[in-house]
C-alpha cells in the first residue's frame, strides 16, 4: 500500500506519469487564464487610450477618463 501511495508501481510507469502530468496541467491552467486576462486588459487599455486621444483629453481629465473607462 505505501509503495502505491508513493507512486512506485511495479511493472507500469503510466500511473506515475499520469500523476505528474496532472500536476503540470494544474500549473499550466492558471497561466493560460492569466494570459487571456492580460490580453483583454491590453485590448481595453488600447481602446480607452484611443477614445481619450480622439477626445483630446489631457492631464487630470484624461486620468479620470482612463480610470472610468478601464473599470467598465
Amino acid at each position: 500500500m505505501s509503495t502505491c501511495l508513493k507512486g512506485k508501481h511495479e511493472g507500469s510507469a503510466a500511473p506515475a506519469a499520469a500523476a505528474t502530468g496532472g500536476k503540470d496541467s494544474a500549473k499550466a491552467a492558471p497561466a493560460v487564464v492569466a494570459d487571456v486576462a492580460r490580453t483583454k486588459q491590453k485590448d481595453r487599455m488600447k481602446a480607452c487610450n484611443q477614445q481619450a486621444g480622439e477626445q483630446s483629453l489631457k492631464g487630470e481629465a484624461r486620468k479620470t477618463f482612463m480610470a472610468e473607462c478601464l473599470k467598465g
